[in-house]
């Protein structure tokens, strides 16, 4: 069609060609700016998403039913880290919102909570403190996309959940090896073992307790979760040809209070040894506080007593006024650092999607905690300090180890 043009109509042409399409640029320029700044302000900046001035973070946790002691410790502990985050302004500015779904502890129940959650707008997600309990709520927030964490301790959760997905509880290895390291340091050659086989938390930690042992396990029992009438246990303790030095007892409170006294009313006075679910002011209530002396168990940072770390002082504190009461088990210390760790990834990230925010965790390393330190994150799972916590003759709870690093000890 430009056949019978001649060089001065060419020229003339492509010029008037250049300024439309210049024009056009210019135009799709503006339109492209002021998207992006509206989407800059709906999003929050720095690639958070962020609806009407708030990110929203889900929490799907057994807030009734048997599980709920544990649980509703470590959400509130989510929480008190939660408010921190806010009172210094959010992330990049965006405050966080909670939303929060009841899973009552059925494992069937967790994953339609979390999708309710996500349905609600959910772009990180808490899940129940247990492999078996919140297997199926974390299953749910990795299938949707989003980054998640729990208190859990099992070390094969996150492979079962996903890339995502960081289990930020003392694992079962952890306290196994502090178990383990703590009965040998004792000099305890002879333990009866007595596990709850109803949560692989405790088979699992009793693997590797007996694998790092040093001394014999001269006998062992099984108790089911709802027993509580330990007497025939008890007897086989009592008569069993090889006295044991140590009870390594693998259950949890307030199951643990009540074998205890049953042991102690049997005149039974050998050492008692456990893990973090122990923990609960009531123990040494129910025990008997001049019975409780020879008691101990492995736990993430020491709360329960004086003298105690500034920083846990603080949160306990925190705890106390937002709450209202103390808390019922150390859960809610895991809970606040799950939360602080997973925030941190967010802020450090500067979004929240899930690829960058799981990148920037697993750098996380060398991290000082309230009254403990995250070593690194190995396959998702944390590292991290651990100490020994017992009592005095007046049933008062003492720091029998101060924090140390389990895989060094093991």
């Amino acid at each position: 069609m430009f056949r019978n043009f001649g060089a001065r109509q060419w020229e003339d042409a492509v010029n008037a060609r250049c300024r439309g399409l210049l024009a056009v640029v210019f135009v799709l320029a503006l339109i492209t700016a002021a998207c992006s700044s509206k989407a800059s302000k709906a999003s929050g900046g720095g690639g958070f998403q962020c609806s009407n001035g708030s990110i929203v973070v889900g929490e799907a946790r057994a807030e009734t039913g048997d599980f709920a002691f544990f649980d509703v410790a470590s959400e509130n502990g989510n929480l008190l880290a939660i408010d921190q985050f806010n009172e210094a302004g959010g992330l990049n500015g965006c405050k966080i919102k909670v939303v929060r779904g009841d899973t009552k502890g059925d494992p069937a129940l967790g994953g339609r909570v979390a999708q309710s959650l996500i349905d609600q707008g959910a772009k990180i997600l808490f899940s129940p403190s247990d492999f078996d309990v919140g297997v199926g709520a974390a299953q749910a927030g990795e299938k949707a996309g989003l980054v998640g964490t729990s208190e859990a301790s099992a070390v094969n959760m996150p492979a079962a959940v996903g890339p995502h997905f960081f289990a930020a509880g003392i694992t079962t290895d952890g306290l196994g090896l502090s178990e383990a390291a703590f009965a040998n340091e004792k000099g305890w050659k002879a333990a009866y073992v007595v596990t709850n086989e109803q949560f692989s938390f405790f088979t699992d930690m009793e693997k590797t307790f007996r694998g790092k042992y040093a001394g014999t396990v001269v006998g062992r029992d099984v108790v089911a979760d709802t027993a509580t009438d330990y007497a025939p246990v008890i007897s086989k303790i009592r008569d069993a040809s090889s006295k044991p030095d140590v009870i390594y007892l693998n259950d949890y409170f307030p199951h643990v209070g009540t074998f205890i006294k049953q042991l102690r009313d049997a005149g039974i006075s050998t050492p008692v040894l456990g893990n973090n679910s122990y923990s609960s002011l009531e123990l040494p209530d129910v025990v008997g506080r001049q019975r409780v002396s020879n008691v101990y168990y492995v736990a993430p940072v020491f709360w329960e007593g004086k003298d105690l770390d500034p920083q846990v002082a603080e949160i306990l504190d925190r705890y106390k006024k937002r709450f209202g009461k103390a808390p019922d088990n150390n859960n809610f210390m895991e809970g606040y650092d799950s939360a602080k760790l997973l925030l941190d990834g967010v802020k450090a990230a500067g979004t929240t999607d899930a690829d960058a925010v799981a990148k920037a965790m697993n750098a996380q390393a060398n991290l000082a905690l309230p009254g403990a330190t995250l070593t690194r994150w190995v396959n998702r799972h944390t590292q991290r300090t651990l100490v020994v916590i017992g009592f005095d003759a007046a049933g008062n709870f003492v720091l029998s180890k101060d924090k140390f690093d389990p895989q060094q000890s093991s």
